[in-house]
C-alpha cells in the first residue's frame, strides 16, 4: 500500500509460528487469541467496510445468516438455493451443496424424522427386538 493510504490492520502484531507457540500465547486457544487480538481491531469497522477494504488483497467475504444467504442474488443466479420436500415442512428452503459431480449439484433429501432410525440403530448395536420394546415402554427411546 502507498503511504497516503492507511493500513487497515496497522498496529496488529503478526506472530511467527515459533512466537505463537511460546510466551503468553502458548496457553491460549485460537478462539481466545482471536478475541484478544482481532476482535478489537475488527470492531472498528462494519463487515461491509472490511470486505470493501480487503477485497482483492486477501480472500474475504461476509458470513451470512441463512435468511441473508437465501436472499442473495448471486446465490440464486448460481443455482445455490434449494427447496427440499420435507415431511414436516414442504418446500423447505436451504442452501444447496457447493459440491458438484460431473457438473451437477449433489442431490438433497430430508433427513429421517425424529426417532425413525432408533430401532435399526439399537439393533445394529446388539439390542434384541424385545429389549428395544422394553426401552420404548420405559420411555428411554
Amino acid at each position: 500500500m502507498t503511504p497516503d493510504k492507511p493500513l487497515p490492520l496497522l498496529g496488529l502484531r503478526i506472530l511467527t509460528f515459533e512466537q505463537f507457540g511460546a510466551g503468553p500465547f502458548a496457553t491460549m486457544n485460537l478462539a481466545d487469541l482471536g478475541a484478544a487480538i482481532l476482535d478489537p481491531v475488527m470492531a472498528t469497522r462494519s463487515s461491509a467496510e472490511w470486505v470493501a477494504l480487503l477485497a482483492g488483497k486477501v480472500p474475504v467475504a461476509p458470513v451470512l445468516t441463512l435468511a441473508e444467504a437465501l436472499d442473495n442474488p448471486y446465490l440464486r443466479d448460481r443455482g445455490g438455493e434449494l427447496s427440499i420436500d420435507h415431511p414436516l415442512r414442504h418446500d423447505l428452503a436451504t442452501v444447496a451443496s457447493a459440491i458438484r459431480s460431473d457438473g451437477a449439484r449433489l442431490t438433497a433429501r430430508p433427513g429421517p424424522g425424529y426417532g425413525a432410525d432408533t430401532a435399526s440403530v439399537l439393533a445394529e448395536g446388539g439390542y434384541s427386538a424385545d429389549e428395544i420394546t422394553q426401552l420404548r415402554a420405559l420411555g428411554a427411546v
